[in-house]
């Protein structure tokens, strides 16, 4: 071997090794009307988490589809999951959005209203769930305990439909 790499190798084996920080994202998710973008992740771990902090920006006015942000953690099959949405339909009030929880078990939606937002306000999220399915959610200031098993290498994802929805500090977990 080389004398040179020899050193450097030793070297290199010296130095301490640093944490890496865990790194957020900024998502502009821009839709146009009738379509949709998604950012999705597959997690491992014991613990599935999301975080970040959801805006509504824009909502396009198109008949039969309403302007739409979401967060979910999902089973790898999507019969099971915690979503956050945001959802508005600017014929009907064009500032106002409805903020709601959705409980997927074994492929039947419950769906929980929470509260409304406005254009521009920004909305803080979590959602974790441990091995054993026991998940908190927190949105907009409302906490949520329940039940989802997600199994193994769940999908965390985040998306917009039919507008524009900022998703800043993103952290789509491990």
């Amino acid at each position: 071997m080389n004398r040179y790499l020899a050193t450097g190798l030793s070297l290199a084996l010296l130095l301490p090794v640093a944490p890496v920080a865990a790194s957020t994202l900024h998502f502009d998710c821009d839709s146009t009307g009738g379509r949709f973008s998604e950012l999705k992740t597959t997690q491992s771990g014991n613990v599935n988490r999301v975080s970040g902090v959801l805006t509504a920006r824009n909502m396009i006015e198109i008949p039969r589809w309403g302007a739409v942000g979401n967060v979910a953690l999902s089973s790898a099959d999507r019969k099971n999951s915690i979503q956050l949405q945001l959802a508005g339909f600017p014929s009907i009030d064009a500032q106002a959005l409805t903020a709601s929880i959705i409980f997927t078990i074994d492929g039947e939606k419950t769906e929980v209203e929470i509260g409304k937002s406005a254009l521009l306000q920004p909305m803080p999220f979590t959602i974790s769930v441990d091995a054993s399915g026991s998940a908190t959610i927190v949105f907009a200031g409302v906490e949520k305990k329940a039940i989802v098993v997600l199994g193994t290498a769940p999908i965390a994802r985040v998306s917009c439909s039919t507008g524009e929805f900022i998703f800043e500090t993103l952290d789509l977990g491990n």
